[in-house]
């Protein structure tokens, strides 16, 4: 088996001297060795100098968005539920706590449940 290995270096130094250049251009030949490797046509058009990168001055800047704190991280409940049974317990807690509950023939493990 023969490993071809010239589409792997045009690759390799194509990407090195385009990326430098803003004015590259690459010859259809180029672009499909490029393409035989793999690569996206979006990241052929931006090695060969077609798309331009992008300006961060004038890009809008994005605030994070905050965490979802509605839902589970607020829920409360004192339902635990075992493998065979479920119970009350005094205090609550968010829904996926371990918990157990006290039976006369010892404690059960579960976890707390949605109500």
């Amino acid at each position: 088996m023969r490993i071809r290995l010239l589409p792997i270096i045009v690759t390799m130094f194509s990407f090195c001297l385009f990326t430098t250049n803003a004015d590259a251009e690459c010859t259809r030949r180029d672009r499909q060795t490029l393409q035989d490797t793999g690569m996206s046509s979006y990241e052929i058009d931006r090695i060969c100098g077609e798309v331009g990168e992008s300006n961060r001055d004038s890009e809008v800047p994005v605030r994070p968005r905050r965490p979802d704190t509605h839902g589970r991280l607020q829920e409360s409940t004192n339902i635990c539920q075992t493998q065979s049974i479920w119970c009350g317990l005094a205090q609550e807690g968010p829904p996926g706590t371990p918990c157990l509950c006290n039976t006369r023939y010892g404690p059960l493990y579960g976890v707390l449940i949605r109500r």
